[in-house]
């Protein structure tokens, strides 16, 4: 009975502990990115964030007395954010430096490329509407800040989801307008032809 009595308190602390488990919900791992399965952790994990790109657009002077191309910097979301972020630096102005922007008061409401054609889905506000002249360079403009990229064969102008048969009521717009509608001007092809002989 002695030696019972020894291993009492031994017994009783290994019940203790025993139950202590009992009626208690497993213990589930937290959830995060240091337990998450690596499998899923590959499929889950976000592309990197595409590295700046430097874009053109067009400006024109305070007289409209052509185009002005433009460079800006943009940090694009995703590799199609790029074009949304060209046609919106259209909007840029700089009236100190002599620039001024044909769609400053425009409203673009998508830019996406599918298929080779660029859409650009836009709003006209009355104090966006120019004159002739000024639609004609604002159309090239858009035109030519698409053109850029290799990859677009086309730009199609819609106006709130509409195509219209003219932008701002003057020039006829073509549905879509295709690459090559308006060659390089002749100081932008004198130079690159320059650039390309040996």
């Amino acid at each position: 009975m002695r030696k019972l009595s020894r291993f009492a308190p031994l017994l009783v602390a290994m019940l203790l502990i025993a139950s202590c488990g009992k009626g208690a919900e497993p213990a589930t791992p937290a959830s995060g990115p240091d337990n998450a399965d690596p499998e899923e952790q590959q499929s889950g994990e976000q592309e990197p964030k595409p590295e700046p790109v430097t874009v053109k657009y067009y400006v024109t002077d305070e007289g409209m007395n052509g185009l002005l191309e433009r460079q800006a910097v943009v940090e694009p979301e995703n590799p199609e954010d790029v074009y949304r972020l060209a046609i919106e630096a259209l909007k840029r102005e700089d009236e100190a430096a002599g620039d001024y922007s044909l769609w400053k008061n425009a409203i673009f409401r998508r830019v996406e490329l599918a298929g080779g054609v660029l859409t650009v889905d836009l709003s006209l506000p009355g104090e966006a509407r120019l004159g002739s002249l000024g639609e004609s360079l604002a159309v090239e403009a858009i035109a030519r800040t698409a053109f850029q990229f290799g990859e677009v064969d086309a730009l199609e102008i819609l106006v709130d989801g509409e195509r219209v048969e003219s932008l701002m009521g003057h020039e006829e717009l073509v549905h879509p307008i295709a690459r090559g509608a308006y060659p390089d001007d002749p100081e932008h092809a004198a130079a690159k032809a320059t650039q390309e002989q040996p």
